[in-house]
């Protein structure tokens, strides 16, 4: 503990000044040696031994009140007091999978037949010869297939999906394939006008072998081709929609799409050879779909937007109160009516993609016994936004504001609570935050999740408790001066007293209570020492002037020799509205120490 610099003015000694400036300070049990730097010149007056000491400079209530890394003083020099820790908000949701069905569209009617042949060619002898190198004119040809798709391993976390994103690479190809009997000797020789209309649940863009409008791929017309089989274009998979309540889960573990794939489109086919066709013989083109990022149907998801309700749990460490006060507050007679206290949280969310909304349940705590329960915010939910910084400040002066000595946050949301200075009215041990139990949940909003990615943010959060009050504000201090046994054992006294004139410029009533103790710790019960009362300052700044005098009442005459340390208790009220400041201090004045009556003492 650090000790106090009081100084008095005079050179005539520090015994009587230090006897009464202790007890000013916010030290315990600080200790003096009397031993030196007394001046044992004494004139002896008509009311009995007496010295004139003079005066103390100026006890500055910042070195009263110890500011330490708790204890603070902001810019206008107010005290406040400031505790508060970090936590983390941490959530995740689980991989999902999906798949497309393997699709082979086939034409509503058979492309190439034996009747159809037979428009072309004469038949002879129930067949028709196709000539070598022989070009069949345009055939057109249409049809339509159910394309699914199922999304699979849905978690509890997700609400709703609304669209998928598959990774990149993700895919829908395109092929055309030319079936026919084994008789026959065709080949793709052009492909014109054909179009493939693929469900509307489907995204596509970058498309290659022709082009994108909605849902339709309208592919390049094809010439000279000479292959049974033809790889006619692709585009990637940007997203699958979900629409309606189509994507709601309701506890299901999979979802389930579907829609129809149509091609429409002129072929012409011509004959690599002569070839005989029967009326059992035809040909007919089939479309291939493959959809993924393998080619294998399967579509690894990388994101996902929808609703989500994952469960955050963050542990919140206790704000220790008791165990980093300072001394002047660590009695349990203080009683703080402080008349703004304010819960400051600050947390960085520019990387997370999601609005949390964040209620808190505050317990102050003694002796493992829960006081007093404020719910934050005092209704509704506070938020904190997706993909910025956040301030949240919970505050008890709605005419105020909140306080906060860094400065009041410009884009913060405010959120007056009335009974948050319940909480340390009476200062507890600790405050317990909790904001589990689905406290810390997602926005009922949309939003865009990365399957399987932890997100994580971490939660800054500060009690800052300004020391500006009303009536009633009770602060305690404790002190001590020790060693005096050395100097009064000397002595033999029908009584003492100390008296001075105290300036205060700090807006508390002090009463001081002085106990008497031996030097076995033990105090002496027949010494009477009466109590005295320092007025406060009227107004911020002005001095107030009170004369003191403490009495000490001796049973016995002898007791005098016995007095060790005096311990000094001044309890302070306030009487009015006003804050603590730094700025303010007590002067000692005219201080003078008597021993009265009949007086003897020995100085050999």
């Amino acid at each position: 503990m650090k000790q106090n610099s009081l100084r008095c003015k005079s050179p005539r000694g520090l015994f009587p000044c230090l006897l009464l400036c202790a007890a000013l300070t916010a030290c315990v049990d600080d200790s003096y040696d009397l031993s030196k730097n007394v001046d044992m010149t004494m004139a002896l007056g008509t009311n009995g031994l007496q010295l004139k000491l003079g005066s103390t400079e100026k006890i500055m209530l910042n070195d009263i009140l110890e500011v330490d890394s708790h204890l603070k003083t902001d810019a206008t020099r107010m005290y406040y007091y400031v505790q508060g820790g970090t936590t983390q908000t941490n959530f995740q949701i689980k991989n999902v999978s999906s798949s497309f069905n393997a699709l082979h569209l086939l034409p509503e009617k058979t492309l190439l037949d034996y009747a159809t042949a037979t428009n072309f060619f004469s038949p002879i002898g129930g067949s028709v010869t196709i000539p070598a190198t022989s070009v069949l004119p345009t055939l057109s040809t249409k049809g339509k297939a159910s394309l699914k798709y199922t999304v699979k391993n849905l978690s509890s976390d997700i609400v709703q999906v609304k669209k998928i994103y598959p990774v990149d690479g993700t895919k829908v190809s395109l092929s055309l394939r030319l079936t026919q009997a084994t008789s026959m000797a065709l080949v793709f020789k052009s492909l014109k006008n054909f179009k493939v209309v693929l469900p509307d649940f489907l995204e596509l863009t970058n498309p290659q072998g022709g082009t994108i409008s909605g849902n339709v791929f309208t592919l390049t017309n094809r010439d000279n081709i000479g292959k049974t089989s033809l790889y006619i274009g692709e585009a990637t998979v940007r997203s699958v929609t979900l629409k309606g309540d189509k994507g709601k889960v309701n506890k299901q573990n999979q979802l389930l799409l579907s829609g129809d794939v149509s091609m429409n489109g002129d072929v012409i086919l011509q004959a690599t050879k002569m070839f005989k066709m029967t009326p059992e013989d035809k040909a007919d083109v089939v479309l291939d779909l493959v959809m993924g990022d393998k080619g294998d149907n399967s579509v690894h998801v990388s994101s996902v937007m929808g609703r989500f309700a994952p469960m955050i749990n963050p542990n919140v460490n206790n704000i220790q109160i008791a165990g980093n006060l300072p001394n002047f507050l660590q009695d349990k007679e203080v009683n703080i009516e402080v008349k703004n206290p304010t819960l400051k949280f600050t947390t960085n969310f520019t990387k997370i993609p999601a609005s949390l909304n964040l209620t808190a349940r505050l317990q102050s705590m003694t002796a493992g016994v829960a006081e007093n329960t404020v719910d934050l915010p005092a209704s509704g939910k506070a938020e904190l936004v997706k993909a910025q910084q956040n301030t949240l400040y919970f505050y008890q002066n709605a005419e105020a504001g909140p306080y906060d000595p860094a400065g009041v946050v410009k884009e913060s949301k405010q959120y007056q609570v009335s009974n948050l200075l319940s909480l340390v009215k009476k200062l507890p041990d600790y405050i317990s935050v909790n904001m589990k139990d689905g406290r810390l949940t997602l926005k009922d909003e949309d939003c865009t999740l990365k399957m399987g990615q932890t997100y994580s943010a971490a939660m800054d959060y500060n009690f800052i408790i300004p020391f500006s009050f009303d009536k009633g504000l009770r602060i305690v201090y404790n002190d001590s001066i020790d060693g005096m046994g050395k100097e009064l054992q000397k002595y033999r006294a029908d009584s003492a007293a100390i008296s001075a004139t105290i300036v205060n410029t700090i807006p508390l009533e002090l009463q001081l209570v002085v106990t008497p103790v031996d030097k076995y710790g033990k105090v002496i019960k027949s010494i009477h020492i009466n109590n005295a009362v320092v007025k406060a300052a009227e107004a911020a700044g002005q001095e107030k002037a009170t004369e003191v005098e403490l009495l000490i009442r001796l049973d016995n005459r002898n007791d005098l020799a016995r007095l060790d340390k005096l311990r000094f208790r001044f309890v302070g009220d306030a009487t009015k509205t006003g804050n603590l400041m730094s700025t303010e201090y007590l002067v000692v004045k005219d201080i003078r120490f008597k021993l009265k009556g009949q007086i003897e003492g020995n100085f050999n």
